[in-house]
């Protein structure tokens, strides 16, 4: 098959598809307006710039277009798929071009993530999902939340990003990566692997960090930040509260965008903490189980199946400090219950978050949706 994807090539989660698929002996092309961002990408992929730089910015999306039409023109594709549809989705809308395949992620279909701030955002979103001939979401909500927006159900399949399990097996050098952050080898490691925003309220758990080390005084928060990704306002706030809590000394970050260090950040934590206020099926969950690291997540309704309270992980309600320490330092206190928790998380990754299984679905979605176009099959 020969695949014509947009989307932000800077997003490590689009960079596993197009490998996966690339790897599956598809021909993969990636329309998208960070080419300098794809540089790194595996050969065997083609990048196109699809941006409108230097032009007037009112009309990214006119560029978008304009250039997508002509990568289409160029390279015939058998299907267009765009992730995200705020922008990338709208302009694979416009091509009119079919097969048509839309993934959405969240803030693009949730309104609780501001995704229709602007009123001409819900419409253009409602007319995009119209325009696709299927969906694909990773997490029931986000489905929900399209049929609302009047697609039909059964238009719409649930596919994770899914993760390589295998990459994230334990390391055994945990005391020289502690090292690294300089943390001591006798401490417990509590990790936030989403990025620094708002809406995944790291600041409650900036302001946990009192009641946990007020019973394990060894305890160390570390806080992943992602370049390109920071919300530089919110990060001073927070660096400015563990200082006004007098737990700065409790508190690192690492600001590494490599794979290779974000799987040394799991595999140093004794417990992983995910608490957004909206969400739909996160990758770092899966990375956690498949690293052997016990959870702490938001009791959120895209989690329902995944983590599972008092089998998979612990379910904490929204921006509750107090309840957020109390579960810390639950698991950390209880080695049966962490290893029960390794256990049941491994099995429910190998099951639900391996991206083979999950580009599979897709794979099979794609000759299906071409069967039906081109009366045949491509491999």
């Amino acid at each position: 098959m020969k695949i014509l994807f947009l989307g932000d090539a800077r997003s490590p989660h689009l960079k596993r598809w197009l490998s996966s698929f690339n790897k599956r002996g598809h021909e993969v092309h990636l329309g998208t307006v960070y080419p300098e961002s794809a540089r790194k990408m595996e050969s065997g992929i083609s990048i196109h710039d699809i941006s409108g730089k230097g032009k007037i910015r009112k009309l990214n999306v006119f560029w978008m277009f304009r250039n997508t039409m002509a990568t289409i023109r160029s390279i015939r594709p058998h299907l267009l798929h765009a992730h995200y549809v705020n922008s990338y989705g709208w302009v694979g809308a416009l091509t009119n071009f079919h097969p048509f395949i839309l993934t959405v992620w969240g803030g693009d279909v949730l309104p609780e993530q501001d995704a229709f701030k602007k009123f001409k955002n819900k419409q253009l979103t409602k007319w995009a999902l119209r325009k696709a001939d299927a969906i694909t979401a990773d997490a029931p909500n986000l489905i929900d939340a399209c049929v609302s927006l009047g697609k039909k159900r059964s238009s719409i399949r649930e596919v994770t990003f899914g993760i390589q399990v295998d990459s994230f097996i334990q390391n055994p050098n945990t005391p020289l990566i502690k090292k690294k952050f300089g943390i001591s080898s006798d401490a417990f490691v509590i990790f936030s692997p989403r990025r620094v925003d708002p809406l995944m309220n790291i600041d409650t758990i900036i302001k946990c960090i009192p009641k946990v080390v007020q019973k394990l005084p060894k305890a160390v928060f570390l806080v992943k930040i992602f370049p390109g990704q920071i919300d530089e306002v919110y990060l001073s706030h927070i660096q400015r509260l563990s200082e006004n809590l007098g737990v700065a000394e409790h508190v690192r970050y690492c600001n590494d965008p490599s794979d290779e260090l974000m799987r040394d950040c799991y595999h140093i934590a004794d417990v992983a903490v995910s608490i957004p206020s909206s969400d739909g099926m996160p990758a770092t969950i899966f990375e956690a189980m498949a690293s052997l690291t016990p959870l702490v997540v938001s009791d959120l309704p895209a989690y329902d199946g995944v983590v599972v309270e008092g089998e998979s992980g612990i379910r904490v309600p929204l921006r509750d400090e107090n309840r957020l320490a109390e579960a810390i330092v639950d698991l950390l206190t209880d080695e049966a219950k962490r290893k029960h928790f390794r256990e049941r998380g491994l099995q429910i990754v190998k099951e639900k978050g391996d991206i083979e299984k999950e580009i599979e679905k897709v794979e099979n979605l794609y000759r299906e949706l071409i069967q039906e176009k081109w009366g045949g099959v491509f491999g």
